[in-house]
């Protein structure tokens, strides 16, 4: 048992195959993300903000809200893209390995933990849309559960396209074969619904610029990932008395 609240821990002991999204998931990156975002962006004089970023950007590829941004909030034709995204992506490398690991998710440590020490395996899986280099980060961190813990990484070097699409989901399903039985934690509606699409269960754990969207289709949204999160909102029907 790890989560004390029954319908939690029986919607995770039913998977063999658990699969966890990265950002905003495993690591509460989203300032990080926001603050690199800015960076890029100072050269043109324009910057987001954090309401702009919960409602617009969160979930999507720096490329979609990027363009989306200089297109249709500012009506401004786009400047070099290429240019602006790597700058995103140098700035979030040097500020996610300087905050690591103090912006680790509640509880996403012992979880991972517990499912790698559990008496019927578990097999585990990290489906992100960020960048090889930036899970390589993530994995470095001491404290951090090692690499040779998932049975399967997917990372956005290997994606044609972008949650919503269930791409990603549809990659993890296809490894592990149809028969397992899946269980995806996400923050985000978008990677929800990547999930619901690909024909898998899914817990949404809503962080501060997410807790917003629309997680109806999710089976459980949960508080956090620590041993006494609680339950938000629910649509599984547990079997527990």
């Amino acid at each position: 048992m790890y989560f004390t609240e029954p319908k939690i821990d029986e919607l995770l002991n039913t998977a063999s195959v658990v699969v966890f999204d990265m950002n905003g998931t495993i690591i509460d990156d989203e300032l990080i993300q926001l603050q690199a975002v800015n960076i890029a962006l100072s050269p043109f004089h324009y910057k987001i903000d954090e309401v702009y970023w919960g409602e617009n950007c969160v979930g999507r590829r720096a490329e979609e809200f990027i363009t989306t941004f200089f297109e249709k909030k500012l009506n401004a034709p786009l400047p070099q893209l290429k240019r602006i995204i790597e700058s995103k992506e140098q700035a979030y490398e040097t500020l996610l390995r300087k905050n690591l690991p103090s912006i680790l998710q509640k509880g996403a440590i012992d979880l991972l933990k517990h499912l790698n020490n559990h008496p019927n395996k578990k097999k585990l899986a990290l489906a992100t849309s960020s960048s090889r280099n930036n899970v390589d980060i993530l994995l470095s961190v001491n404290s951090f559960t090692s690499k040779s813990s998932f049975d399967l990484i997917i990372c956005g070097d290997n994606l044609a396209k972008a949650k919503p699409d269930p791409e990603i989901y549809l990659k993890v399903r296809n490894f592990f074969k149809e028969e397992s039985s899946f269980l995806v934690f996400e923050d985000s509606g978008f990677g929800v619904l990547a999930a619901k699409l690909a024909g898998l269960r899914c817990i949404a754990i809503p962080n501060r610029f997410t807790v917003h969207q629309n997680f109806v289709i999710a089976d459980l949204v949960i508080s956090d990932l620590s041993r006494h999160a609680h339950i938000i909102g629910s649509k599984y029907r547990s079997t527990h008395k």
